[in-house]
């Protein structure tokens, strides 16, 4: 959707946003974030400026910044359009440095709808298997679906990233060790191996007698669309609103990361243990986003409370001095009790007396 929000146009070369200076802010931002924020920016700054079309980045002011980040809090999401506006300030900043562009960043200063905290759901590996299997009974579009099962059974029995999915090499699965090397997480700056189960190596080698036959050549990345060629970011992140839409769940691809964190815990796993293998350096991290409590484990964790086990000995002791009256206590209560046959002499008497 294009918006003619200019009544002129002044033709800068380094002012109308196209490929060419994409790849340029790529290349400047280079080493200075992470290559997987960066491809992000790039996804949202083609979405940004396709509302400004072929108009000078200079004419916009903060009413236009504003129309345009509503319509993407309308068509899209209110938290992309937060993120479109840090890749948009990044976008400034490259053009003000690297071209001298002298653009005003303070237009960029707007309000926006608080960020929208989405349910977290935990996907478990049980539930795994049963989305799974709803999936295989489709006969339609089989790569594709056995693609997505690969992917979908790698992130419940690994917990690793849909990023770290989507960037996959086929030098990353060593079949003989049962392992697999992931390179790209998050900030870039850490390694970590994840085990290869035996589940997830059955799916992956099935799925790969049907990629190689698709795949361009030279193609070394793990997952590929139907027509042979790698698989992009935001397809993955396609994936998971697909199923759910077609076969009527609800989850995100990191509900299985949370899934796979949630199943550790519930095996008693230590929580410190559990954020390393996640590759998490701040444990907190794991403790409020990962690990999801449910109501069957909450009432187990209840019933190990010291109270279920009382074999309610004090209780017996207490109740007994309340039950146990002393003699002259019951000869007390009796004296200050009118009984049933005092009440029956006691009209018979006046029955007497009146007749």
């Amino acid at each position: 959707m294009k918006i003619n929000i200019f009544e002129e146009d002044r033709n800068e070369d380094y002012l109308i946003f196209n490929d060419r200076l994409l790849k340029e802010f790529q290349n400047y931002c280079n080493g200075r974030i992470t290559k997987t924020t960066l491809d992000g920016y790039s996804y949202l700054l083609k979405i940004f400026f396709n509302y400004l079309g072929e108009n000078e980045i200079s004419r916009l002011r903060k009413k236009h910044i504003i129309k345009i980040l509503a319509y993407i809090s309308e068509e899209r999401s209110v938290n992309m359009s937060r993120r479109a506006k840090d890749a948009v300030k990044k976008y400034f900043r490259f053009l003000n440095d690297y071209y001298e562009a002298n653009l005003d960043e303070s237009i960029l200063n707007v309000d926006l709808p608080k960020k929208i905290i989405k349910e977290q759901k935990s996907i478990s590996y049980d539930k795994t298997l049963e989305i799974i299997e709803k999936i295989s009974q489709n006969k339609k579009h089989s790569f594709t679906n056995l693609r997505n099962i690969t992917i979908l059974i790698l992130l419940a029995t690994t917990g690793m990233r849909r990023k770290e999915a989507v960037n996959l090499k086929l030098e990353n699965i060593d079949f003989e060790e049962k392992r697999i090397h992931l390179n790209i997480t998050k900030g870039e700056k850490k390694r970590r191996i994840v085990p290869l189960f035996e589940i997830a190596e059955k799916y992956l080698k099935l799925y790969l007698t049907e990629r190689n036959k698709k795949a361009f050549k030279n193609e070394d990345n793990l997952f590929i669309n139907r027509n042979g060629s790698a698989m992009a970011t935001e397809t993955i992140g396609h994936i998971a609103s697909k199923i759910c839409k077609k076969y009527g769940f609800n989850f995100s691809l990191h509900s299985f990361r949370r899934g796979y964190a949630t199943d550790l815990n519930k095996n008693k796993v230590p929580v410190t243990n559990i954020a390393k293998v996640l590759g998490h350096d701040n444990i907190s991290t794991t403790y409020k986003h990962y690990i999801i409590v449910d109501d069957e484990t909450m009432e187990k964790v209840s019933y190990q409370h010291p109270a279920y086990n009382d074999n309610n000995n004090h209780f017996n002791n207490i109740a007994k001095i309340y039950e146990e009256k002393s003699e002259e206590e019951k000869m007390e209560e009796n004296k200050n009790c009118v009984h049933f046959n005092d009440i029956v002499k006691m009209f018979q008497e006046r029955e007497i007396k009146e007749n």
